[in-house]
């Protein structure tokens, strides 16, 4: 049965729920590449965001199931490398939010797990 599932950043600044969540909705994984890292560790958030692994976990799925709520003046986009991979972060207490691509031909949000557990 889909649920809504919502979250906020660490401050409570910025709001959002991502809706219908399903395990047909998309898919949880742990990333291990050294952008994801690199990313988290550049917000110095590792201890909330990398397991004990180093993994980054991320529930993958549309960018129709995201809204956001409240404090969308507080999200921004870093860009670690050239490959035009956007990693969305609050200005307010730099909580990673979301990974997306540059192109509309690739329509994914991969949103940070600890965000909801």
């Amino acid at each position: 049965m889909p649920v809504d599932l919502p979250f906020a950043c660490q401050c409570g600044a910025v709001e959002g729920v991502l809706e219908n969540v399903s395990p047909k909705a998309g898919k949880r994984y742990a990333c291990y590449c050294d952008d994801c890292q690199a990313y988290i560790f550049h917000l110095k958030r590792q201890v909330d965001f990398l397991d004990e692994h180093g993994a980054n976990e991320v529930f993958q799925t549309t960018p129709a199931r995201l809204s956001l709520i409240k404090g969308l003046d507080k999200i921004a986009p870093l860009q670690m490398t050239k490959r035009k991979i956007y990693r969305w972060h609050t200005t307010c207490c730099l909580t990673p939010i979301a990974v997306t691509v540059h192109t509309p031909m690739l329509p994914f949000v991969s949103m940070h797990a600890p965000l909801f557990d």
